[in-house]
This record gives C-alpha cells, sequence and structure tokens, in this order.
C-alpha cells in the first residue's frame, strides 16, 4: 500500500452525484490514484468525457454485496459517498432509502473486512440532529432522527463504530450541513434559482433555515481527513443559518430581478418532520484546521448574477 499523506490510492462510492463529481477533481489535481464507482450510465459518461487522468472508473451497486467485494480492494482508504440523500423521496419510500443507504453501508464495510481495508471517511449528515441545532457530535442525546434518510445516516454511523472496534477499521464520519456550489444541479440553491428566473411570484413551502455549505469547504474537510489519524465524528458548516426567504433575496438581488415571495400552505411539510433552523456547531473541526472560504450570500452574488 502506498504512503497515507502522498499519491493515497482512494475509492469513492457514489462519485457520480454532484459531492463527488467536484471532490474527485481535487483529488486528481493533489495527485492522487483514484478509483470512481457509481451506479447509473450518465456517471460512467461524465468521467470519460472529462477525462481526467489517474482515474480509474467502474461501475457498482453497492447493494450487491458481491460487487462490493470484488471492486473494493487495494486502497488505501474508502470515501463512501453513495446514498439517497432526497429527504422528500424518503418519506414515501422508507425501505429504498435503507437498502441503498443502511445496507450499501453494511457491504462496503463487509468488502472492507474481507479485503482488510482499514479506513472509511463516511458522509452523514447534520439531519441526524432533527431539530436539536447546535448540538454537538458526542451528545447522542440529542439524535433524533425524523424521517428515512436521518435514520439510514445514523445506523450507518453506528454500522461503521460497530466495525471499526470488532475489525480494526479507522474511520472518519463527517456530518455536514446542506450543501451548494458549483455544477449543482439538485437542491435547495438550484430550485430557488430557477423559481427566480422563471416566476415575478415565487411561492414557498416553510421558511426553513439552513446552514449553507459550499462543496469546496467541505472537500477541504474530507482533504484533512485523509491524513487524520484518530477514529472521530465532525460536524461540518459555517455556525450560521439562513432563511428561504433570505437566500431568494440575495438570488433576486444578484439577477437583479424583483419578486415577491409569498408563502404556500399546499407546499408545507408536515410541522413534526420539517427541520426548521440548521446551525452546525463546528467547534471541534475548527480545532483540526478546517476553516470555510465561502459565505452562501458572496457565493450567489459571485456565480449567480
Amino acid at each position: 500500500m502506498k504512503s497515507i499523506s502522498n499519491n493515497m490510492r482512494i475509492l469513492i462510492t457514489g462519485a457520480g452525484g454532484f459531492l463527488g463529481k467536484n471532490l474527485v477533481h481535487v483529488l486528481n489535481n493533489k495527485n492522487h490514484d483514484v478509483i470512481v464507482t457509481g451506479n447509473n450510465e450518465g456517471f460512467l459518461e461524465y468521467f470519460k468525457n472529462k477525462k481526467v487522468k489517474n482515474v480509474t472508473v467502474k461501475k457498482l451497486d453497492v447493494t450487491n454485496l458481491k460487487e462490493c467485494s470484488s471492486l473494493i480492494k487495494e486502497v488505501d482508504v474508502v470515501i463512501h459517498l453513495a446514498a439517497i440523500i432526497d429527504v422528500s423521496f424518503s418519506l414515501k419510500h422508507p425501505k429504498e432509502v435503507m437498502k441503498v443507504n443502511f445496507n450499501g453501508t453494511f457491504n462496503v464495510l463487509e468488502a472492507m473486512r474481507i479485503n482488510k481495508i482499514k479506513k472509511i471517511i463516511f458522509l452523514s449528515s447534520q439531519d441526524v440532529y432533527g431539530n436539536n441545532t447546535n448540538s454537538k457530535e458526542e451528545n447522542l442525546d440529542k439524535i433524533t432522527p425524523l424521517n428515512a434518510y436521518s435514520l439510514s445516516k445514523f445506523l450507518s454511523e453506528n454500522l461503521i463504530r460497530s466495525y471499526s472496534f470488532s475489525h480494526n477499521i479507522n474511520y472518519i464520519i463527517f456530518r455536514p450541513s446542506h450543501l451548494y456550489g458549483k455544477d449543482q444541479e439538485k437542491g435547495i440553491i438550484p430550485m430557488l434559482q430557477s423559481k427566480v428566473s422563471k416566476n415575478d411570484i415565487v411561492e414557498i413551502g416553510n421558511n426553513v433555515k439552513r446552514d449553507f455549505l459550499n462543496v469546496y469547504d467541505l472537500i477541504n474537510a474530507i482533504v484533512l481527513g485523509l491524513d487524520y489519524k484518530r477514529r472521530d465524528i465532525f460536524n461540518v458548516g459555517t455556525g450560521a443559518s439562513t432563511s428561504l426567504k433570505e437566500v431568494l433575496t440575495m438570488i433576486s438581488k444578484a439577477k437583479n430581478k424583483d419578486i415577491k415571495i409569498v408563502e404556500n400552505k399546499a407546499l408545507m411539510r408536515d410541522y413534526k418532520l420539517e427541520r426548521w433552523d440548521e446551525i452546525a456547531n463546528i467547534g471541534k473541526i475548527k480545532n483540526m484546521g478546517f476553516k470555510t472560504k465561502w459565505k452562501i450570500k458572496e457565493w450567489i452574488k459571485e456565480n449567480l448574477s
């Protein structure tokens, strides 16, 4: 195996997603050998067309243990991103979400055990806290999943810790807040941007607040995690929250377009299942040397005008 600090051999599951695509380019520029895996033809075509150097592209279904065992081998670290992340989808299809997110994590860990891979970086979510905002990572009393998605993430965290103790697998678990950034096709920011572009009156459901985290700031945390020697869990965010109405105002100003914002009860989710205010407690990860570069207002002004 290659040394941890230089020219690592890294396997990424779910590399065809928004985070994965951006992460691959950053790791590639740092001269790591990267194996990207995903489960759709679009993902294969993306990396083929980009012609990224030092990247091996493999199709992988994490719900298939045999595939995982045959592909997840001879690497220094696995960065496990593969997941269904749509909260609304998880409310209607909890079984499918648990199959991909939890069973998929089990298969990845089994493949690591079988092939003697000793480190995993796992992307969990701030959603595991429910409405317990600004919670510290070690405060398990504040873990209150509100849906199948957040439950699948927390159960996967526990599974990783179990494998760590039983099979000596090192782990870093990141609980990022709400992502946005370059080339994002789905998510709050693209959705609101589309609404502003197409409408003079913009309807929204619950005026929730989110700690908006730029994808490159999260990637910075992941890169720091490659050299991190301890088994640990970190919140990742900015430590501040912004409401949907505030984001809409920022986008309208960037586009120099006047809009009227209206709350539509028909678009609102169940009060009990909604996360109202997300603020990441980032004191712990700051001690690891993590700093955020982007603020949502500055990014919107620079990229959406």
